[in-house]
């Protein structure tokens, strides 16, 4: 999959992410059974995380939309049953994720969206829930839009979906505001990343809808860490 750009919208509050991919979803391990050629859906916030309403076969909640992630990852309090995922490890900011686990969920839905057959990984969050307040079911990357152009839209608290053809244009065509500020970014691993520069030097930054602040590598330069203003609690997948 080639993600082709993020740009920012006259409002500054509104971020497109072009997919345009048409691979097939099952080559991804999952199946999507939609028609639709357009879909508008609403999304909620708590702090600066943007989740969805979803069901994964009886369990409704939440889900955090996090670019961050490669797939789709649900909350072992929720979900039981999954086998040891062996010789894989993973994590996110606060550390590597301890005993991970996954499972086939024999549906998905988001609205008007619906995933057969798709695995995900197990891990506890339930300190994600106790930091805030909110049945949190999982999260999941974008790799789950795979074919389509996602709108994220921050000020009206949408995200719009437009199915693509096989050169990656809309099926439909619709207007579209011509942004004032367009950004490179490449996909690696189902994830994404785009190029900036600290002190006039080029660093490589993951496009993460998960995290609520920004975030630099403490083994950076110590002319671009010299002055560290506040310390603070992260909260993420590895508690």
């Amino acid at each position: 999959m080639r993600a082709e750009r993020i740009s920012s919208g006259d409002e500054k509050n509104d971020w497109t992410v072009i997919l345009s991919d048409s691979q097939p979803d099952q080559q991804l391990g999952f199946e999507t059974i939609s028609d639709f050629e357009s879909l508008t859906i609403p999304i909620k916030r708590t702090g600066k995380l943007i989740l969805l309403d979803a069901l994964a076969d009886s369990v409704s909640g939440s889900l955090i939309l996090d670019s961050g992630a490669s797939g789709l990852v649900l909350n072992s309090i929720y979900f039981r049953d999954g086998r040891p995922k062996k010789g894989y490890q993973t994590g996110g900011i606060t550390g590597r994720v301890e005993q991970l686990s996954q499972k086939r969920i024999k549906s998905l839905q988001f609205d008007e969206v619906f995933f057969e057959n798709i695995q995900a990984d197990l891990a506890d969050l339930g300190h994600l829930e106790a930091a805030r307040q909110t049945k949190i079911i999982g999260f999941f990357g974008l790799s789950l839009f795979r074919g389509f152009e996602v709108v994220i839209n921050l000020r009206q608290n949408l995200i719009e979906l437009y199915r693509l053809d096989a050169s990656g244009n809309r099926l439909r065509p619709h207007p579209v505001v011509k942004p004032d500020l367009e950004l490179p970014m490449y996909n690696y691993s189902e994830i994404y990343f785009i190029e900036g520069r600290i002190s006039n030097k080029r660093h490589t930054f993951c496009l993460n809808t998960g995290a609520e602040v920004n975030v630099l590598h403490n083994y950076l330069p110590d002319k671009i860490m010299k002055t560290i203003t506040k310390r603070s609690t992260l909260h993420g997948s590895g508690q």
